[in-house]
């Protein structure tokens, strides 16, 4: 293959920013910022995306031939980063500062001195937050019969049980993962409340009675069938046959390429972390004096939520780990001043 690199490609955005702030004062100050990022992209770096063929490569009249329009055609979309740096459209940011009032002339001990106001007065209490959305793909690994594209959000709290081994027999060896229908993405009718022999669930249990995916393959699994049946091996999958000029024929994938939902990006989960530190100087000599603090990440212990995958589930099995999000962690320091 030959790769021509040319300046073809571009990139639109356009940021809104707002501020809020309270200047340090009476012991508080704090700032909060939104901002409104959209950005759209039609530039490739070769090596990961965007790289355009030619419009042969495509079925008569399906795509333009001029190739400035084809390249549009095919790549213009919004940029939602990547994976370990995602864009996000809506982002609030905080941060804030206060001094707890305890301690000589404050609301809580005011008349402290000596050893006790040493002890409780003097604390402070900072801290920042991020808030933000995260980005998913509609699917378009199938090609059958299309539906009506609904998203659920944390409506529907489901169980995905298919790690379950198929030999499991005791009720300890079901394995199930917590999480959202966020999405109707298509969920086999094989795996829909499906038990093995032994009656374990094995299967995707909490889907709505009315679910009906927004997509299907060509051929789907239909109620009550079985890999023993004719033809199962078809079963999820979109395959066809096409004869050829020579009378042939041919089972092939069906994919044009072009499929009705790429190149969209809902919005998926918002996520939000806190940090804060609890800080105080002691003084031990004019020239000397400790420093404490105590850090906590992520004080809520909150775990974000992944963008759903094709299916439209959004598991609980992981957390959110960009922007810094991680599980609650505590760190303590002590430091020596002179």
């Amino acid at each position: 293959d030959v790769r021509i690199l040319q300046r073809s490609g571009y990139i639109n955005t356009s940021i809104w920013s707002f501020e809020v702030e309270r200047r340090f004062t009476k012991g508080l100050g704090f700032q909060a910022f939104y901002t409104l990022t959209n950005a759209l992209r039609l530039a490739g770096n070769s090596s990961r995306d965007d790289v355009a063929g030619r419009p042969e490569a495509y079925l008569p009249g399906t795509v333009p031939t001029d190739f400035k329009k084809f390249n549009r055609f095919l790549f213009y979309d919004r940029d939602i980063g990547t994976a370990t740096n995602p864009l996000p459209k809506h982002r609030v940011r905080w941060n804030w500062n206060y001094e707890l009032p305890f301690g000589k002339g404050r609301s809580f001990g005011r008349n402290a001195s000596g050893f006790l106001n040493g002890v409780i007065g003097g604390w402070k209490l900072s801290g920042s937050g991020t808030l933000l959305n995260t980005w998913y793909a509609q699917p378009t690994d199938n090609w059958g019969e299309f539906g009506k594209f609904e998203i659920y959000g944390k409506k529907y709290k489901i169980e995905d049980c298919r790690a379950t081994p198929a030999t499991a027999t005791r009720p300890e060896d079901e394995r199930c993962t917590p999480g959202y229908l966020w999405f109707n993405g298509y969920i086999s009718e094989r795996n829909i409340n499906s038990k093995n022999a032994a009656g374990l669930r094995n299967g995707v249990f909490g889907l709505p009675e009315n679910y009906q995916p927004a997509q299907k393959p060509i051929t789907p699994w239909p109620k009550g069938g079985q890999p023993t049946d004719l033809g199962a091996a078809d079963y999820d999958t979109d395959i066809v046959v096409v004869t050829l000029k020579d009378g042939t024929t041919r089972r092939v994938s069906y994919d044009t390429g072009l499929h009705p939902w790429r190149n969209q990006y809902p919005l998926g989960p918002f996520n939000w972390v806190t940090d804060a530190s609890l800080l105080k100087f002691f003084s031990v000599t004019e020239k000397v004096r400790v420093r404490v603090n105590l850090d906590v990440f992520n004080v809520f212990n909150v775990q974000g939520f992944n963008p759903p995958n094709a299916e439209g589930i959004v598991s609980l099995g992981s957390s959110f780990n960009n922007f810094a999000f991680r599980p609650r962690q505590l760190q303590g320091t002590v430091r020596i001043e002179w």
